[in-house]
């Protein structure tokens, strides 16, 4: 589990001690890795073997930086400074150009531009990393890897936050083509009328390899889903919060896991930025 103790100034993980059956016994250990970790805020966080040594590394965004903390002593390593459009707000992490190490996808500028980028590292993990242009979408939020198309790849899924064209935000899936730092990546819209999409989540509930995509938006929590032919089917799973006002309304967050018998579930936070765990 991850969080700021306190907002755009201390970056803390919280380490699992004890994990009984009784869940009102599992503990937790604070570990502050930095007590100054952005100027502003820390949009995104990210686990990732950025150095190859088989430990998970923790990469965060800041408002203009990217940057990670090495394992086992959160040595911390700036790869990417004032690089982007202001602000960073999302990340994920792949081997993007098949190279056998770590790349980023990264989105930025998203109250503004809304540009969409990957950056790839030269030798040095620990030194500043090069960036290549994928695409632009105004309102970038939040990004994730996934095969929501059924391809042998999988793709970036790309959800803005706000509309800007049309009934609702277009939820973007962009392909790696075969030389992805000069080739145009394909893009296809999942879906373009939710609003206000705060976030998404990936589940491949049949194990077929092809992955349906959950999201949380104004509307509630919405589930899309492909199809043998091809097309997507979206339906909505659940309400959110009730509320008088886009804002205070529906979901904000959605996270979906596996009972011991591997049942689906989700958990959400409801409505956008809001207090109640559903």
């Amino acid at each position: 589990m991850l969080r700021l103790a306190r907002p755009s100034s201390v970056f803390a993980v919280l380490f699992l001690l004890t994990a009984a059956a009784d869940a009102a016994k599992v503990r937790f250990r604070e570990v502050v890795l930095d007590d100054a970790a952005a100027k502003k805020t820390c949009y995104a966080v990210e686990l990732a073997d950025v150095d190859g040594d088989g430990d998970q590394d923790v990469v965060v965004v800041t408002e203009n930086r990217v940057q990670w903390y090495e394992q086992p002593g959160w040595r911390k390593h700036i790869i990417l400074e004032d690089q982007t459009e202001l602000d960073n707000v999302c990340i994920a992490a792949h081997d993007i150009d098949r190279d056998g190490r770590i790349d980023f996808a990264l989105g930025a500028g998203w109250t503004k531009v809304g540009t969409i980028q990957w950056i790839t590292r030269g030798n040095d993990p620990a030194a500043h990393w090069t960036v290549h242009a994928i695409g632009v979408e105004q309102w970038t939020h939040r990004m994730r890897w996934a095969n929501v198309l059924g391809k042998d790849r999988p793709q970036l899924v790309v959800s803005p936050l706000n509309a800007t064209s049309g009934p609702g935000v277009r939820l973007i899936a962009f392909e790696i083509p075969e030389n992805p730092r000069s080739d145009r990546w394909p893009a296809t819209v999942l879906d373009a009328d939710l609003n206000r999409m705060h976030n998404h989540w990936h589940v491949d509930f049949d194990d077929d390899g092809v992955d349906s995509t959950v999201t949380a938006s104004q509307e509630g929590i919405s589930l899309i889903n492909p199809a043998d032919d091809g097309s997507l089917h979206r339906r909505l799973v659940g309400s959110g919060m009730p509320g008088d006002k886009p804002e205070n309304s529906g979901a904000g967050e959605v996270k979906v896991g596996r009972f011991t018998d591997g049942r689906p579930f989700a958990a959400t936070v409801e409505p956008m930025h809001g207090t109640t765990v559903a």
